[in-house]
C-alpha cells in the first residue's frame, strides 16, 4: 500500500511540474511575442518618421510640407495603437 501512496504521490509530482514548465514555456512565449511587438512597433515608427523627413524635404511649399509631418505623425500613432493592440490581445497589459 505504501508503494501505491508514494507513486499516486509522485504522480502528482510530475503532473504539476509538467504544468509549471507549460506554464513557464506559456509566459515566455507570451514575452517573446511582446518583445516582437515592441520591436515591430520601433521599427514602424522609425519608418514614419523617415518617410515624414524625406517628404518635407521633397516639399515645395509649407502646405506639402504640414501635410507631411502630419501624415508622419499618423503613421507613427498607428505604429503604437497596432503594438498596444498585439500586446492586449497576448494578456500583457
Amino acid at each position: 500500500m505504501e508503494g501505491e501512496g508514494g507513486s499516486s504521490s509522485s504522480r502528482t509530482g510530475k503532473a504539476i511540474a509538467a504544468g509549471s514548465e507549460a506554464s513557464l514555456w506559456s509566459r515566455g512565449r507570451k514575452k517573446c511575442a511582446s518583445v516582437f511587438a515592441s520591436l515591430e512597433e520601433s521599427l514602424q515608427y522609425l519608418k514614419a518618421s523617415v518617410i515624414g523627413l524625406v517628404k518635407r524635404a521633397k516639399a515645395r511649399d509649407e502646405k506639402e510640407a504640414s501635410r507631411a509631418e502630419m501624415e508622419a505623425e499618423k503613421m507613427q500613432v498607428e505604429a503604437a495603437n497596432a503594438a498596444e493592440e498585439k500586446k492586449n490581445q497576448l494578456g500583457m497589459y
